[in-house]
């Protein structure tokens, strides 16, 4: 049982690792801003690599349908509704 007044120390990788997802979270929203469109989900993944995106994000991107998108907005509502049929 803790003491009064201690408070547990936190494991320093899941800092780490929500620093990692947040770079790749900004790299992402970075990268879509920056890309052009229409695009393809083979010209995102390519994209993607020649920039040197994490494999989580380049994971993300193959596993989008293979389809046109027309802003980064598709791109987002995409993967969104791949992680609800990952999570369902």
């Amino acid at each position: 049982m803790a003491r009064a007044g201690r408070t547990r120390a936190r494991p320093s990788f899941t800092v780490e690792r929500n620093d990692m997802m947040s770079a790749s979270v900004s790299g992402l929203d970075r990268f879509l801003a920056e890309m052009e469109y229409p695009a393809t989900t083979d010209d995102l993944v390519r994209e993607a690599a020649r920039d040197g995106l994490s494999e989580d994000v380049l994971a993300a991107l193959v596993a989008l349908p293979a389809e046109r998108f027309d802003s980064s907005f598709d791109v987002r509502r995409a993967m969104s509704a791949r992680r609800e049929l990952i999570a369902a």
